[in-house]
């Protein structure tokens, strides 16, 4: 019986790895495509996408897009890697007639964000759309390998004293890389037409910034700080070129809440942890 063909792009990042592992356990041939050079992987950068990569593409059952340029942080270049570049992947999808394509975006991603990390996941999924891609919004990935998650979960076991964003009330939607991988799994063999091409793909129940922080580490004592303390120290600190591992578009990010969250619109039953 011949393999079924599964391609992610991102393969070794914290998602792409995790499905990776997943899709090659359910006996899938997976083929990998990512920026850091890898003997196991094919080269494949955002910002170089190129009618090259067809041969790698033809026919596939399904591409996973995991990849996204995070080095990338003014707009302008964010717009031509990110954007630009998935643009280009979804139409050589088509060109090679993969059956299905997945789009791995966020709950940060809405009309009205202000990240430009928000911002432009947004405009992925608008992009996405005219393909026939389906979206994925996935919650905060709560795995240590996942860039925003690994930075809460350092500060929480390295400070004593924590500082918040005033009373910590922000409210974050979980995801398991386990969960998102069966969802993946139980949406792909759907063959009818899927009239809702988004689906938000995290934990109905959100989580307080605040109670994360305890359910890492209960031994805190919090310092709430104004929001205005944090935006113009996090500017100045942009501004200076000092990293925290927590910049001002991750700020944004965390205050700006998409209150239009519909969790209950998927194809299928499915429960989250």
């Amino acid at each position: 019986m011949k393999k079924k063909i599964c391609i992610i792009t991102g393969a070794s990042g914290a998602i792409g790895s995790h499905l990776v592992s997943f899709f090659k356990k359910k006996k899938w041939k997976v083929i990998l495509m990512s920026s850091k050079k890898n003997k196991n992987s094919f080269y494949f950068n955002l910002s170089k996408v190129n009618i090259s990569d067809e041969s790698r593409l033809y026919n596939a059952d399904l591409l996973i897009h995991c990849a996204y340029d995070f080095k990338k942080v003014d707009w302008n270049d964010i717009y031509k890697t990110n954007i630009v570049g998935t643009k280009k992947i979804f139409k050589l999808c088509k060109i090679n007639k993969i059956k299905k394509i997945i789009n791995i975006s966020s709950v940060s991603a809405f009309k009205d964000a202000t990240s430009n990390y928000g911002m432009a996941k947004f405009k992925i999924e608008k992009i996405a759309e005219k393909f026939d891609v389906i979206n994925l919004k996935c919650g905060l990935i709560v795995s240590k390998k996942a860039k925003l998650y690994s930075k809460i979960y350092f500060f929480s076991k390295k400070l004593r004293l924590f500082p918040l964003i005033e009373k910590g009330d922000q409210k974050l939607h979980l995801l398991y890389l386990s969960d998102l991988a069966n969802f993946i799994y139980k949406i792909t063999p759907i063959r009818k037409k899927i009239k809702n091409k988004t689906f938000y793909v995290c934990n109905p129940n959100y989580i307080y910034f605040k109670d994360l922080i305890m359910k890492i580490d209960n031994k805190k004592i919090f310092i709430n700080i104004p929001k205005f303390f944090i935006k113009n120290s996090l500017k100045l600190f942009s501004l200076l070129n000092i990293k925290l591992g927590f910049d001002y578009d991750n700020y944004l990010g965390l205050i700006n809440y998409n209150k239009k969250i519909n969790i209950k619109n998927h194809p299928f039953k499915f429960s989250f942890k």
